[in-house]
């Protein structure tokens, strides 16, 4: 019994929690993306 209120409580918080930590990822990814850039910019700037 518990562990159907369990599974059903899961399945069902866990698709929001999914697309939420997805589209955390995502800015997490673009926000080191552009980090990875921008210091290879300043790489290139002061090497060459």
């Amino acid at each position: 019994r518990a562990h159907t209120v369990y599974q059903s409580m899961l399945s069902r918080g866990f698709k929001g929690d999914f697309l939420e930590f997805f589209r955390l990822q995502f800015k997490l990814a673009d926000v080191v993306f552009a980090f990875i850039m921008l210091v290879c910019f300043i790489a290139v700037r002061i090497f060459v």
